[in-house]
């Protein structure tokens, strides 16, 4: 077992990473879920899987600023193309420690 961290480092570690995923042939941004948003898109996810997908990228695709992109009728666009919306989705679970690449630095 490790050593313990203090606050600093804890921080550190829980900062918000983000990453460049390419599609079409265009870099876009896209941020881990915070944790009031994961149980959001749970909870739909149950019902309405498509809204929960669309909702997942309203929240995750971000500007250069780190503000959200899209409007929810932008997200909905998205996610009707596979080609588009699954490389975002799957950035932002893995992101936001789902997948493989959970442990990965932040590629931002």
């Amino acid at each position: 077992m490790g050593s313990l961290i203090g606050k600093d480092r804890l921080l550190a570690v829980a900062a918000i990473r983000t990453k460049r995923v390419e599609v079409g042939g265009e870099d876009v941004l896209v941020r881990e879920m915070y944790a009031d948003e994961f149980v959001g898109y749970v909870k739909q996810r149950q019902t309405e899987p498509g809204k929960a997908a669309a909702y997942l990228l309203q929240c995750c695709v971000i500007g250069e600023d780190g503000e959200p992109l899209l409007t929810s009728e932008d997200a909905e666009a998205l996610v009707k193309s596979l080609r588009v919306g699954v490389p975002l989705i799957q950035a932002v679970l893995t992101l936001s420690g789902f997948g493989d690449d959970e442990k990965e630095p932040d590629a931002s």
